[in-house]
């Protein structure tokens, strides 16, 4: 009988230490595993949400773009929205992903997918807030006196984000937009477009203005705009460009998202 009854605790401890680390629904989704669950199990095109806890993870979007593939989700292009959500565009999928970091180095991403003609009956941000736990400190049913707002909001949510600590967001103030002096000059470098080898040079001006030449079969063609960049993000307003795109900069090479393509390209 006392191994009988040791044998049940230790099936009810695997249970519920199983349970604590599984992805939660939201209301009206079902699970079917651990970590993803669907919106119709017939119809999971209707929409998925799917967790990826990532071991000595650095928070960047290709790897919940890696975790995806692993998932037979296959994402072509992403881009970053002003409050820190990923966009996703596929051949088959669109969709919205969000990181959360459990520890220093153990980053959950969550990510909504579903099928380009199901997306407009979702709202992504917030299934992806549903997901994010409660944050430390704070308990239900405590009370908590928070400052009234300044801006003529309501309920001085705005307010008391700004002031700092454990919150429910993130800041709404932002850096500006501004030209990263690193990567002002000329860049230049080589891609396939349309199937075609295209040689682009890229001259990023100190005032903002913006100046892409592409040379495809020896014919040239000159593209007029706009760039600035905020928090590792680059704008370019022009045609083929982007807003709010992750770019990576190093000495000699500068990585930037253009065409639908990530480009690297090398100063000179």
């Amino acid at each position: 009988m006392k191994r009988l009854f040791l044998s049940f605790v230790c099936l009810f401890a695997t249970l519920t230490s199983s349970n604590s680390l599984a992805l939660t629904p939201p209301i009206g989704w079902t699970a079917i595993g651990s970590d993803a669950a669907v919106l119709d199990p017939d119809h999971p095109e209707k929409g998925q949400v799917l967790e990826f806890r990532l071991e000595r993870a650095k928070g960047l979007p290709e790897e919940v773009v890696a975790s995806l593939l692993k998932k037979g989700i296959a994402i072509e292009r992403f881009g970053i929205e002003p409050n820190g959500h990923i966009n996703l565009v596929g051949p088959e999928h669109l969709g919205r992903a969000k990181l959360y970091w459990a520890e220093p180095t153990v980053a959950m991403w969550w990510a909504v997918i579903a099928g380009p003609d199901h997306v407009v009956s979702l709202d992504p941000d917030a299934l992806l807030q549903s997901l994010q736990p409660t944050p430390t400190g704070v308990q239900w049913g405590k009370v908590e006196v928070l400052g009234a707002g300044q801006d003529g909001t309501p309920w001085g949510e705005v307010d008391s984000l700004n002031k700092g600590g454990e919150g429910w967001g993130t800041k709404t103030t932002q850096s500006p937009w501004v030209q990263d002096a690193a990567v002002v000059g000329k860049w230049e470098g080589s891609a396939k477009m349309r199937g075609l080898t295209t040689k682009l040079t890229f001259f990023f001006e100190s005032n903002g203005e913006l100046r892409v030449q592409s040379i495809v079969e020896d014919k040239e063609t000159v593209t007029q705009g706009h760039w600035a960049t905020r928090d590792g993000l680059m704008r370019m307003d022009i045609t083929e460009g982007g807003s709010n795109l992750p770019y990576m900069l190093t000495q000699s090479t500068l990585s930037v998202p253009y065409a639908g393509a990530r480009l690297t390209l090398y100063k000179r």
